[in-house]
């Protein structure tokens, strides 16, 4: 990830709570939580990079045990054999 666009995911989503962020951002929000918290050298910033980073996780989490929960009750059936696309 260059400085660029660490700079932009950084300003986009700062401001946004993490549980109005999408899927894809929060991804890239997790990333860049990363990167900020080893670059960033004061360890005051160090330390809100770590909170921004251990909170969006958790919300990642919570929204995978959604997931998983309401796939929970789901079946999967296998593609017939020779057809690799949806039936008609």
């Amino acid at each position: 990830m260059s400085d660029t666009e660490l700079s932009k995911i950084v300003n986009s989503l700062l401001d946004r709570p993490v549980a109005f962020m999408t899927d894809q951002q929060l991804a890239l929000w997790i990333k860049a939580c990363d990167v900020m918290e080893r670059k960033v050298k004061p360890a005051k910033a160090r330390r809100n990079w770590t909170d921004y980073r251990v909170e969006a996780e958790a919300e990642n989490r919570r929204r995978q045990a959604l997931d998983a929960e309401a796939r929970e009750g789901t079946l999967i059936l296998p593609h017939p054999a020779g057809r690799s696309r949806l039936w008609p």
